[in-house]
């Protein structure tokens, strides 16, 4: 998806990993379910807008201390 990246962190952590190369976000989702390995998941949708830059937590908790 162009100018969107996803991050992805199993919790409690923070996001671990960033994908940029993904065609959609069922994409991304069955990546990160795959890697989960049944945990809980937090998942990220990161953008670069005119005001500068966002997230938008897709599914799952923000980790404690974010």
């Amino acid at each position: 998806m162009p100018g969107v990246s996803f991050l992805f962190g199993i919790e409690p952590q923070r996001p671990e990993w960033q994908l940029t190369e993904v065609a959609d976000v069922p994409e991304v989702l069955t990546w990160a379910e795959e890697r989960a390995n049944g945990k809980t998941f937090v998942l990220y949708a990161e953008f670069v807008h005119e005001g500068g830059h966002g997230m938008i937590r897709l599914l799952g908790q923000e980790p404690p201390g974010v």
